[in-house]
């Protein structure tokens, strides 16, 4: 159900991991603890039932360039998103989301951004 670091090899295993794929799934939710792999340079979270995305007190995915959260069931966009530095893609189509948050605008290496097929009734201003 939810991913942990066994304390004796917290160092080592999951923070080696470059690319996780996880779609296609049923998964409601994902642990935050996805987002302190260092190591992370691509997340595929799409085609799940994923309605909330919850990140831990300090992320820590430095080298994180893609993350796919494509057809989900998820209805806010959180600004900490926007702050993952290496981010140059990121998929939120169809979901439920309903409006942007206005830290999009600081996403400085975001290349694409889709959030087609939303409930997108406002679109942030700078």
């Amino acid at each position: 159900r939810s991913l942990r670091l066994c304390p004796k090899n917290q160092g080592l295993g999951l923070h080696a991991i470059t690319r996780l794929d996880l779609s296609s799934n049923c998964l409601e939710s994902i642990s935050p603890i996805v987002f302190t792999f260092c190591s992370l340079v691509y997340l595929n979270l799409s085609q799940n039932k994923i309605s909330q995305l919850v990140f831990p007190a300090k992320m820590d995915v430095p080298k994180l360039e893609e993350i796919l959260l494509n057809e989900n069931r998820i209805e806010f966009c959180p600004a900490q998103i926007f702050y993952i530095p290496s981010l140059n893609i990121l998929n939120l189509a169809n979901n439920k989301i309903r409006q942007l948050p206005s830290s999009m605008w600081d996403a400085l290496n975001l290349q694409e951004l889709n959030v087609s097929l939303n409930l997108l009734v406002s679109f942030v201003k700078l």
